[in-house]
């Protein structure tokens, strides 16, 4: 069975040494794989929402290519984003794509995305490719020794950031960059009410940034 799932965001993007803001409308392709059952299902694409929602929505997103100096993001309270490189629409929308696709699992799989922004004069980008093709791997990205297996948009928690192990550092020692869903999502209402509703806290994660650079 395949549907659309249709998202509107702003966020801030740093490009060379300015923060502009970004809007721009996502359509993801989904296709539900029967048989996993309608309570997963439902649970699946909640949490996709939820990310694009909480975690996408106001976010900063942050090239680790280039050297930003890291006092001033952890002094923020929006939730970060780490880009392998400028966060230019493209990327911005296959870093997406890749990371519904790793939230969606097996359960919902994402067969397509098309982003318009306030930046592409009218003109918007469609991707059914393979984000591996595109995106860094993990050794690529954080090195040889990583505290993860798999870069950020490849995990299916609610993370959008990764940091580089120094070579002192214990790698067994995760740090709290993982977020939990069960942490920061709230369950499903037994009984919907009027006037009880409760905006979602996020709960940022806790960490000093490391920029990488090639030097």
């Amino acid at each position: 069975m395949g549907t659309t799932l249709g998202s509107t965001h702003r966020f801030l993007r740093l490009m060379d040494h300015s923060l502009d803001i970004m809007d721009c409308h996502f359509d993801f392709n989904l296709e539900v794989q029967s048989g996993s059952g309608m309570d997963l299902q439902s649970d699946v694409i909640s949490r996709m929402k939820f990310w694009l929602d909480h975690c996408l929505e106001n976010c900063i997103i942050i090239p680790c290519d280039q050297d930003s100096g890291a006092d001033w993001l952890d002094r923020l309270d929006n939730m970060l984003m780490f880009a392998p490189s400028a966060p230019h629409d493209f990327l911005i929308q296959v870093l997406v794509h890749a990371k519904l696709q790793a939230i969606g699992g097996a359960t919902v799989q994402i067969t397509g995305s098309h982003m318009v922004s306030d930046h592409g004069n009218g003109f918007g980008v469609w991707f059914d490719g393979d984000p591996n093709e595109l995106l860094p791997s993990q050794q690529q990205w954080m090195g040889e020794r990583c505290y993860f297996a798999q870069p950020w948009w490849h995990r299916n928690d609610p993370s959008a950031v990764d940091i580089a192990a120094g070579p002192d550092d214990d790698i067994t020692v995760k740090p709290k960059i993982n977020l939990d869903w069960a942490s920061i999502m709230p369950p499903p209402p037994a009984a919907p009410s009027a006037g009880t509703g409760k905006p979602a806290e996020i709960i940022r994660p806790n960490f000093t940034p490391r920029i990488i650079t090639d030097d």
